[in-house]
């Protein structure tokens, strides 16, 4: 992957932006692309980019890249994995090529096809081109949201980014904070886009995109998860054949690479199903990464080498300590805008390990949020039996017992998992899928919150931007369980999940791909039945169907196990909070439904701007 920065100037008479600040701009960046870097300034436009170099990695295949006429330049951040087939009809149609970049197809198929080319790309992407021919400067976002693009719109001016960090070197560019946005920061750990922690940075949606036309700005969704798309039809081997089929082809089209590649394994399905393709595809040569942790709590490394040697394939792995302080100084760098989820600490040390032997790497993200992996998705109809019980059972008899029960279980005891599906089945009918996502819910936000943060944040309500895409899919008519889907493909894989991975693997100049969300397969595994994805406490049913002759039986057996740490808050300790947002007192251990709350809110002191 790579880093984009630029800014478009509407106003001719607009002072123009120092070169030495673009060169800020731009550098900031670096970790993103620490192979080339590219830049063109001309009166009301600046276009930078830092590359990560992985397909045609001669400087023949620089950016920002320009069209034969010199009127069309392109900075662009990710993978067009059909830019073989792209090409080849491109050339048919008279275009010619001088380097074999998926960069330089993505440029011709734009002048081909002008906006209508995004109905033909198959990647992850965030791209800018600026037509000067037509005057104007297009922003698009990939249909998933696997690479992010962030805007500010400052009078006639626009400047977008990679990151937000290269938005805030802008001259004169006004930092403050958005008070919603951190509210909704403080609910998830997480800001979902279009929100940013601050009130002149916006991010661009998945599947979005921004034309500045002469001044004139439009918002475009240009894809989106077909809601009302019929079901597919067909008996359970036919299905399975066709996923496996997808998988295989998307596996094959994001292994090409002009640089060394592997793929992240872990003792789950999903990565286990990747790496097996990848075996198919690449007759038994792939490499795998893993890291260990000497705190066995969080030491899932003998699963993970029981699934390589079930695979056959060569297993890289490390032992590592854990320095909570010294990672969380590491990871801060890279959470300016403002993301505090404890997992992106291992995905952290995996990518650096990972980076020392690839720059490229496959991951198994994606599945749980297409194919029903997560428990919660059962919980949505046990809240709706918990709200029929009366109130005064509900509250004045459950409830109460629930918060007696012990601590036992695994990374999530069963009292804090009694607790907080209670919390959520009171929010009611929609919110209650989105609460299990949250991190401070309002009763806790009534204690810290001062006076004045509160009044900023006025009547904002961050879950129910969260409930809202539920509601969306209901409305459309869709099955209950879709209607979640919908919800988590949207709202918390893009803002959540993508960002760990993009943050962190970018932090290393890594590039990761997940084939498990190329676009093809999305929309097959949408248009499943529910049954096919959800079957009694079977989760994820086609994918475990499909990798049933070599997944490991005892691996089977094994709860699902996040990839996150938690090293808890000793009994007793008193947590202290940022004084911006927070009152000045502290709150006890045991005050919140347990350990994981307690470290999250640690871990959002550090991440805050």
């Amino acid at each position: 992957m790579c880093g984009i920065v630029g800014y478009l100037d509407c106003d001719k008479g607009a002072a123009e932006v120092p070169p030495a600040a673009f060169d800020r701009m731009i550098d900031s960046l670096a970790h993103r692309g620490p192979d080339d870097r590219g830049r063109y300034q001309a009166p009301g436009i600046g276009l930078g980019h830092r590359r990560l170099s992985i397909i045609d990695v001669h400087r023949r295949a620089r950016q920002p890249m320009t069209s034969p006429d010199g009127q069309v330049r392109l900075v662009y951040n990710g993978e067009i994995y059909n830019y073989r087939e792209l090409r080849a009809e491109l050339e048919r149609l008279g275009h010619s090529f001088v380097t074999t970049s998926d960069t330089e197809v993505l440029l011709h198929a734009y002048l081909q096809w002008d906006l209508a080319c995004l109905d033909r790309l198959n990647g992850i992407f965030a791209f800018a081109v600026h037509d000067a021919r037509l005057g104007r400067l297009w922003l698009v976002r990939d249909p998933i949201g696997v690479k992010p693009l962030f805007y500010a719109e400052l009078g006639e001016t626009i400047v977008f980014a990679s990151e937000v960090p290269a938005i805030l070197l802008y001259p004169g560019f006004d930092a403050s904070i958005d008070p919603q946005g951190m509210d909704a920061f403080f609910t998830f750990s997480y800001v979902p886009a279009p929100m940013t922690g601050y009130r002149n940075v916006r991010q661009l949606l998945p599947g979005e995109c921004l034309l500045i036309d002469s001044g004139r700005r439009t918002l475009r969704k240009y894809w989106d998860l077909p809601l009302t798309a019929e079901k597919l039809r067909g008996d359970e081997p036919e299905l399975q054949e066709e996923f496996e089929r997808l998988l295989q082809r998307a596996v094959q089209r994001q292994m090409v690479s002009d640089v060394p590649l592997g793929a992240f394994l872990s003792s789950g399905t999903d990565s286990f199903a990747v790496v097996r393709a990848m075996q198919k595809v690449s007759r038994g040569q792939t490499r795998a990464f893993s890291v260990g942790f000497t705190d066995k709590r969080f030491n899932e490394l003998p699963h993970t080498r029981a699934a390589a040697e079930a695979l056959g394939v060569r297993l890289d792995s490390q032992m590592l300590g854990l320095d909570y302080d010294g990672l969380c100084q590491a990871v801060r760098p890279h959470c300016r805008e403002p993301f505090a989820d404890s997992s992106s600490l291992p995905v952290y040390l995996l990518c650096r390990m990972a980076s020392q032997h690839v720059k490229v790497a496959l991951s198994g993200d994606g599945a749980d949020e297409t194919l029903a992996g997560y428990a919660t998705y059962r919980a949505a109809r046990k809240a709706r039996a918990w709200r029929r019980l009366p109130r005064w059972l509900r509250r004045g008899l459950l409830a109460p017992l629930g918060r007696r029960l012990p601590e036992i279980g695994g990374k999530y005891s069963l009292r804090e998992t009694a607790g907080r599906f209670v919390l959520g089945a009171e929010q009611g009918p929609f919110r209650d899928h989105a609460a299990w996502r949250v991190v401070l819910h309002r009763r806790l936000k009534d204690k810290l919150y001062t006076d004045e943060f509160r009044r900023q944040v006025g009547d904002f309500d961050a879950l129910d931007l969260y409930a809202a895409q539920v509601r969306r899919a209901h409305e459309a008519g869709c099955h209950e369980l879709d209607c979640l889907l919908y919800a988590d493909q949207t709202f918390y894989l893009p803002n959540d999940m993508l960002v760990k991975v993009d943050r962190m693997s970018m932090a290393h100049g890594l590039e990761v791909r997940v084939p498990l969300l190329d676009l093809e397969l999305v929309e097959f595994c949408w248009r499943l039945p529910v049954s096919m994805k959800l079957r009694g406490r079977r989760m994820k049913h086609i994918l475990r169907r499909a990798i049933a002759d070599s997944y490991p039986p005892r691996l089977n057996r094994l709860p699902k196990s996040g990839f996150n740490l938690d090293p808890g808050v000793e009994a007793g300790r008193a947590v202290r909070f940022d004084k911006r947002f927070f009152r000045p007192v502290s709150l006890p251990y045991g005050a919140a439904f347990g350990r994981y709350h307690q470290l999250m809110m640690r871990y959002l002191l550090r991440m805050t701007p």
